[in-house]
């Protein structure tokens, strides 16, 4: 072997290392992201300098783990970026139904249907597409068009801060509490829209019975 050869050899085996230890690095930093945009980027680096390795190296158990997580990271990226691109646009509308469409279940709720009792246990966010519904102890009518049902994520016991009853033939759009809270946590624009929601309930409701939002708004100090 000439000087040349072995010259090529360490370089080539320098590079090997050089995509190893970015591949480290790029997941010891989509372990310490806050954002999910950001873990997910970074876990797509750390996902395409592993798999390069792994083919270069012969390490094939790396290399198919990469290969597989390597699409999957992409497509919960491309998915994080369209749900924010869709709040985005539908962030000025006060109706919020577009946007979180996909994430909604329809079903037709007759009149008269207690959807939930005061002192419930949180299960679905609801939205009401069509009909009424009537809140009796903040004696509250809610038009279609309404986002309801997230006060109760936010109270001192997690319970319904409300009832809610049908007024007439409703159809009601479902979500469930984990997409509820995925949402809002991982994006900001609907978080805000949810802030925004509350804190006009919560100033209307306020006056007409302050006892209802007792596990959402602090006692003043005596």
């Amino acid at each position: 072997m000439t000087a040349i050869d072995i010259s090529s050899f360490i370089f080539s085996i320098a590079w090997l290392e050089v995509i190893g230890y970015l591949g480290a690095l790029f997941t010891l930093l989509a372990y310490s992201m806050r954002h999910m945009r950001l873990l997910r980027m970074m876990g797509l680096c750390a996902n395409l300098n592993f798999l390069c390795y792994g083919l270069l190296t012969g390490v094939w158990p790396m290399a198919v783990l990469h290969g597989v997580l390597l699409p999957l990271n992409a497509a919960r990226l491309i998915e994080i970026e369209r749900t924010a691109r869709n709040l985005r646009h539908g962030g000025a509308q006060d109706n919020p139904l577009d946007v979180l469409r996909p994430f909604l279940k329809p079903r037709d709720v007759p009149e008269g249907t207690v959807l939930f009792r005061q002192g419930d246990a949180p299960r679905q966010v609801f939205f009401l597409e069509s009909g009424t519904v009537y809140l009796p102890e903040i004696d509250e009518i809610l038009p279609a068009g309404t986002l309801f049902g997230e006060m109760a994520y936010f109270s001192e016991d997690q319970s319904r801060t409300a009832t809610a009853i049908c007024r007439e033939d409703c159809k009601i759009m479902e979500m469930d509490d984990a997409i509820f809270m995925k949402l809002f946590n991982q994006h900001p624009e609907f978080g805000f829209y949810i802030i925004r929601l509350m804190a006009g309930r919560l100033v209307r409701g306020s006056r007409k019975n302050p006892q209802a939002y007792a596990g959402i708004i602090d006692k003043p100090a005596e």
